[in-house]
């Protein structure tokens, strides 16, 4: 008996309108688009630029944990050289927090070195594999002039006037 209404409910959803009702049939807005017909998007223009988001500007938060280098994309000397915007591309907090910023200056090259890590006091929480762009400022001694940028964290590679954006 169980199996015989098993078989008649089976067979109410298929006649219902679970199999191409009318009712129940999805379509495009004015429904003059057949089931074989392709979806088509509106073309992108293709003169347009596309602009990267702007980077979430950061200041560094001593005290995380398991800290490693990281490098950067980009450097710019901003307030007539005394300033370098670093830019870079990292995860999202609280997985991944800019620590410090280590800065060794000589009279030719100016060496920057991201440290990264994750906050302590964030407990056990999922990490998800996002990238986000950030920037953060640093104060040169002295006006950066005519000293190359280096990223200390990849291993020696220069980054004045370098961009990936």
């Amino acid at each position: 008996m169980r199996r015989v209404l098993l078989i008649v409910c089976a067979a109410a959803l298929l006649v219902g309108g679970a199999c191409g009702d009318d009712s129940t049939s999805v379509g495009t807005p004015d429904d003059t688009a057949g089931p074989d017909e392709p979806v088509v998007s509106p073309p992108l223009d293709p003169d347009a630029p596309l602009e990267p988001a702007e980077p979430e500007l950061v200041e560094p938060r001593a005290g995380m944990a398991d800290v490693r280098p990281a490098s950067f994309e980009s450097t710019d000397a901003i307030d007539g050289g005394r300033t370098l915007a670093i830019r870079y591309t990292s995860g999202i907090e609280p997985c991944s927090v800019l620590d410090s910023i280590d800065v060794t200056e000589t009279e030719r090259e100016v060496v920057v070195t991201l440290r990264i890590g994750h906050d302590p006091d964030a407990g056990d929480v999922a990490c998800i594999d996002i990238a986000q762009r950030f920037e953060t400022r640093v104060e040169l001694a002295e006006p950066l002039g005519d000293r190359t940028v280096v990223d200390g964290a990849a291993g020696g590679e220069s980054a004045n006037g370098s961009s990936l954006y």
